[in-house]
């Protein structure tokens, strides 16, 4: 069910390509999960109906086998137990699976709009534009840049003279 994952993607270069394809992606993805709940509704109608048929064949069986009316609980257990009735039951699991991870896609769509708004804010407030940096202040900026460039380089030709200066440490002999 990742499929969705790439239509989430927001390219930040077309955000004007992302809000066009915004309610497209998003009924695409609602449609998907209108028939999925549609899917598992008939999974559950087709449990009932089921459970119906096996309710008659199992009261009827067991009234054959113990001589007399089954109480509802027998009448369940077995039901339960039916190999066709468990395996109706997975399908309807796996389709409430489904609805509830296209019902998050869905909601992730709504998130999607939201990211799109805020993005669309900080672009029409100059948040992705180049920075317009008066004249005096990249002047004072290259000089402070230059007078600290100077003063690193002096204090590392005075390390190197000093290590330079330094006595090498005698040896001695045991």
């Amino acid at each position: 069910m990742s499929e969705y994952n790439d239509d989430l993607k927001i390219d930040f270069d077309n955000l004007n390509i992302n809000w066009r394809d915004q309610p497209i992606t998003y009924m695409k993805w609602s449609e998907k999960w209108a028939n999925a709940v549609v899917f598992k509704d008939r999974k559950k109608e087709t449990i009932d109906v089921l459970k119906a048929d096996l309710d008659a064949k199992y009261r009827h069986q067991l009234e054959r086998t113990i001589g007399k009316k089954p109480t509802e609980t027998m009448v369940s257990a077995a039901i339960t137990a039916d190999n066709e009735y468990k395996l109706a039951q997975q399908d309807l699991i796996e389709a409430t699976k489904n609805v509830n991870l296209l019902a998050a896609a869905k909601a992730a769509f709504e998130h999607r709009k939201k990211a799109l708004e805020g993005l669309t804010q900080l672009w029409l407030g100059g948040y992705y534009s180049n920075p317009n940096i008066p004249a005096e202040i990249k002047e004072r900026v290259k000089k402070d840049s230059s007078a600290y460039r100077n003063e690193q380089t002096t204090a590392l030709n005075n390390n190197k003279r000093m290590q330079e200066r330094k006595i090498k440490p005698i040896k001695k002999k045991i």
